[in-house]
């Protein structure tokens, strides 16, 4: 396997409704050079024998004992082999063309260092029910996390390895509430 250009961190913890169906979306995604690092922290479901049924090169699987989520996220974050992070929980589903446009946007901007996307809100069946409106631009991101609260759903968020880890990376002291604000805040 050549090097990935983007690397996708999925911690699972008893996730075997949904994991299936977020390792296919991944898999079908139109921009092909990626591994997905699925960290099971502990699962006491079946999640760990779903994700080793896939016979694909590009999904690692990384077994744990529980460490919780920001602990989990930060070793997952440690192995990826790109500068590229992109994450994805392990119950939700990317669009095809999610991976390619924004590895486009970091391709044409080199300084960029973060970005998020809108999310469209599904249930069980996959119907939609709600949807986010990013806000847009760096100053107005900027403001509404200091002031407002996390405006970056973290799984649609990609980012520069090397930044999150400049800054620490996942608040194992926060845990599993506002990690990803934190991050992004900190970046």
């Amino acid at each position: 396997m050549n090097l990935p250009l983007v690397s996708i961190i999925t911690p699972s913890y008893n996730s075997s409704k949904f994991i299936e169906e977020t390792i296919a979306s991944v898999q079908a995604q139109t921009y092909s050079y990626w591994e997905m690092l699925i960290t099971d922290d502990g699962s006491t479901d079946n999640s760990l024998e779903i994700v080793q049924q896939f016979q694909d090169e590009r999904i690692i699987l990384i077994n744990q004992e529980n460490k919780g989520l920001a602990k989990t996220l930060n070793i997952a974050l440690s192995k990826c082999r790109s500068n590229l992070v992109a994450r994805m929980d392990a119950d939700d589903v990317c669009l095809p063309n999610r991976l390619q446009i924004q590895y486009n946007s970091f391709k044409s901007n080199p300084n960029l260092i973060l970005l998020g996307g809108a999310v469209i809100y599904i249930d069980e069946k996959g119907d939609v029910v709600d949807r986010s409106y990013p806000i847009l631009g760096t100053n107005a991101i900027k403001k509404f996390l200091f002031c407002k609260g996390n405006v970056l759903a973290h799984p649609t968020v990609m980012f520069k390895k090397d930044i999150a880890l400049k800054v620490g990376g996942y608040s194992e002291e926060i845990g599993q509430f506002f990690e990803d604000h934190y991050l992004w805040a900190m970046m």
